[in-house]
């Protein structure tokens, strides 16, 4: 479903657990909520996705849980 927007508008399309460390992927299935601490990198790492994407004049979808206006500012 979150596909389907990026398809439309004829951009790249990115899933955001793609961008989580080895270590949040691993924590995640142990039922270990991530903490802000976690998540940090992980924003990072999908802002900088993003941010090329713009230089390159393509613009972007990315589906993720960015629930919080804090994560939202990052990206």
């Amino acid at each position: 479903m979150a596909r389907l927007p990026a398809q439309r508008l004829g951009v790249p399309f990115a899933d955001g657990d793609a961008f989580h460390s080895p270590a949040d992927i691993t924590k995640m299935p142990s039922g270990t909520p991530l903490d802000d601490t976690d998540r940090r990198p992980w924003l990072e790492s999908v802002r900088r996705w993003l941010h090329q994407r713009d230089v390159a004049g393509t613009g972007a979808v990315v589906a993720c849980s960015a629930f919080r206006r804090r994560y939202r500012d990052v990206l």
